[in-house]
């Protein structure tokens, strides 16, 4: 399965504690979910889903920007929540997502965020 989220700068780590109220990293993480499920609805049938095996997660996140960027400073653990809600995972725990991996693509057209998920 793979869903594609234009247009949407997934934000760090670092972006989300460095001395943010609580209510502004709740903000983010809702728009986050909404975000996977409305693509999950919109690229997706219900028959596509839920995985009921263990699943990799592969995320692609591209930047529009150049920068230097730290790989692990991605936040991708709002979209693997969002996948729960969408009801496409039933769970995030490690039996049912043993590893992930994030690859981010620098100097894009646009920012996005692509998830690919394989049944193992």
């Amino acid at each position: 399965m793979k869903i594609e989220i234009t247009q949407y700068k997934l934000p760090s780590w670092n972006t989300l504690y460095k001395g943010t109220h609580w209510t502004y990293r709740h903000k983010i993480a809702e728009e986050a979910h909404q975000l996977v499920y409305w693509a999950v609805k919109q690229q997706h049938s219900k028959n596509d889903f839920p995985y009921k095996k263990p699943v990799q997660i592969d995320y692609e996140i591209h930047y529009k920007a150049k920068r230097r960027r730290d790989v692990d400073n991605a936040c991708v653990k709002i979209l693997c929540d969002g996948l729960v809600l969408a009801g496409v995972l039933k769970d995030d725990s490690a039996d049912f997502i043993p590893f992930i991996t994030i690859k981010m693509i620098l100097g894009q057209s646009t920012d996005k965020v692509v998830i690919k998920i394989k049944e193992l």
